[in-house]
């Protein structure tokens, strides 16, 4: 089991490209194009994939097109996986490394959205981020007056965010497309799983 997850966790490139779009469809070449990876190799990796159930596929034309299997816990796993992973990237911003521990500390959920987790900023742009769950505001207030650049904090609770998806609020569609978590991933993962699914 220890070797197989080994082995799984080669694969959360390909995860990683079903991130901003839980629901979304691949073609292998698109895949490949996006991971800067030639064709075959991605048909390799989405192929282990598929035969592990992680990933589905259905057939439009002379193509398959490929999206994340709901129906198999092991797809939920490697999703927090890919976001962890993928939030570690975001920490080789000297900027995003030294305002996340110092904010995780005081928050139990924190999601970055914006330029910073596109990577677009620029000497101008503000942080924005999301608080989610439980949260020391009095803390965090002190972290972004003492920081030289602008921070925008936005305060939710779980139930709050859930309500945002569900209302299709334009901030939560925002976040679903481009978001870097921290903190508790899991619970987050949760609920953009439970909002895609109804969208099946």
């Amino acid at each position: 089991m220890i070797k197989e997850n080994r082995q799984l966790s080669k694969y959360l490139d390909i995860i990683s490209l079903f991130l901003p779009d839980y629901n979304t469809q691949l073609t292998g070449r698109e895949m490949g194009r996006r991971l800067g990876i030639n064709h075959q190799t991605a048909l390799n990796k989405i192929n282990f994939l598929v035969d592990k159930n992680i990933i589905t596929f259905e057939r439009k034309g002379a193509n398959k097109e490929y999206m994340l299997n709901f129906n198999n816990y092991s797809t939920k796993i490697l999703l927090v996986m890919a976001e962890n992973s993928v939030a570690v990237n975001a920490l080789f911003d000297t900027e995003i490394n030294v305002i996340v521990p110092e904010l995780i500390d005081s928050c139990e959920i924190m999601i970055l959205f914006g330029s910073f987790s596109s990577g677009t900023q620029d000497e101008n742009s503000d942080i924005d981020i999301i608080c989610a769950g439980k949260c020391n505001k009095e803390m965090v207030g002190k972290i972004r007056r003492k920081n030289p650049r602008e921070i925008n904090v936005q305060y939710i609770t779980r139930r709050g965010l859930e309500k945002s998806l569900k209302d299709r609020n334009a901030l939560a569609m925002e976040i679903l497309r481009n978001h870097k978590i921290f903190g508790d991933v899991s619970k987050v993962v949760d609920i953009f799983w439970t909002w895609y699914s109804g969208k099946r």
